[in-house]
């Protein structure tokens, strides 16, 4: 069905077209006669927050499907879904480009990092203090760069090895856990801590049994009850390390509570929750699901926060993934995507407002695999006379066709 052929029969229960004049603050809004990808908003289904929202939607779309049932008083319209609102600062990953220098910097510490999470990972039980001393020293290090440096260190997240999941996954928690505490404003010091319960948050898996840790399929009960220990084992691991706060240590053993109170081992609701856990919480699942696992294979960036938009207010902190969703963008550097061109790109930066047309890297099929292209801005390019101009046509998970991202880390940006 064509964007404005709606019927009755499409609008579901609660749901009312209106002509987009007839559109009020507070509204919940479900479906435009705009497709939503041209649009400056980042969520398909929000409560219109203020008057710029309001007047974009006027002056771009003839009609506005509304939901009755989740529409508000514009009094009473939520904080957490003005945080995305267009007329917000763009998120730093929009704002400030990657260049070949902070890249670099960032690929140094990052990989740094990495082999620190690996020793500790695969040898703590032999690894004394001194180690740990350093970790939280490196993350420090890394967090005081993240001015300069979080685009590139977003981008390296992107890059994923199936043989090296637990190390990586947990160096890409640490780095989107501070990237996020950063867009809600956190200070320097919690940014840090939030980056070392990231990058620790999941040592106590080493004291879970291998065949339920590595099992490809469905856990059973029992199983799954074993699972569930890995975040007190690892608190307790750590808990007597003097260089480790009790707000680290929190989001070490609470990353998997929930709102709802479902969550585990302690069932805690709300508030609760340390924010460092529930930060935890979001960025572990999204890496999680945008890797490749031996029971699930890597769905992509749109696979991913669109999960967790689903999942806000009872698996997550609501007003968080939200803060999360507008921090990553529609598109992060370092995104696999297919053109309506067919040609397969990368994301270099992503554009404000023009979610469709970011600046991209062609990768070139040989061979031997893929070779780096030429630098199109997406913004900046025309379409020929009848066609429309290139743009995303897909959104792809990361490692597609076995492309791995490092082997451009440092050409990318030439």
């Amino acid at each position: 069905m064509q964007v404005g052929q709606e019927t009755d029969q499409t609008i579901w229960e609660n749901q009312q077209k209106i002509p987009s004049h007839q559109l009020q603050l507070g509204h919940y809004v479900a479906r435009l006669s705009a497709a939503w990808s041209e649009t400056p908003f980042l969520l398909q289904g929000f409560v219109v927050a203020d008057e710029v929202e309001k007047l974009w939607i006027q002056q771009h779309c003839e009609w506005v499907i509304v939901d009755i049932a989740k529409s508000r008083n514009a009094q009473s319209v939520s904080a957490a879904m003005q945080s995305i609102s267009p007329n917000r600062p763009p998120s730093p990953l929009i704002k400030k480009p990657i260049t070949a220098q902070s890249m670099k910097a960032s690929l140094t510490s990052y990989l740094d990092l990495n082999k620190q999470a690996r020793r500790i990972i695969d040898h703590f039980k032999d690894l004394g203090q001194d180690d740990v001393r350093t970790t939280v020293v490196s993350v420090r290090r890394m967090a005081m760069s993240l001015a300069d440096n979080l685009p590139a260190l977003v981008w390296l997240t992107r890059i994923k090895h199936e043989d090296a999941y637990t190390a990586e996954h947990c160096l890409n928690v640490c780095v989107l856990a501070m990237g996020l505490a950063r867009t809600l404003g956190w200070n320097d010091r919690d940014v840090a801590q939030v980056g070392v319960a990231g990058l620790l948050h999941d040592l106590g898996k080493i004291d879970v049994d291998h065949q339920v840790l590595n099992k490809p399929g469905k856990l059973t009960q029992d199983e799954y009850e074993v699972m569930k220990q890995h975040p007190v084992y690892g608190y307790e691991r750590l808990r007597h390390e003097p260089e480790l706060s009790e707000r680290i240590l929190n989001g070490i053993r609470h990353h998997h509570e929930r709102p709802d109170g479902k969550g585990y081992p302690s069932g805690q609701t709300g508030s609760q929750i340390d924010d460092m856990a529930k930060i935890v919480a979001i960025v572990d699942a999204y890496d999680a699901i945008t890797s490749n696992r031996v029971y699930q294979k890597a769905r992509s960036h749109h696979e991913a926060m669109g999960i967790l938009w689903r999942l806000r207010d009872s698996q997550f902190d609501g007003q968080m993934v939200e803060a999360f969703i507008h921090f990553l963008g529609w598109v992060t550097p370092g995104t696999l995507v297919e053109l309506t061109s067919g040609d397969l790109a990368v994301v270099i930066q992503a554009a404000e407002g023009q979610r469709l047309y970011p600046k991209v890297r062609i990768l070139m099929p040989t061979n031997q695999g893929f070779r780096l292209g030429a630098i199109w801005d997406l913004t900046s390019m025309t379409a020929a006379q009848g066609e429309t101009r290139i743009h995303i046509a897909n959104v792809l998970p990361d490692g597609h066709l076995g492309i791995q991202l490092e082997h451009f880390a440092e050409q990318l940006f030439d």
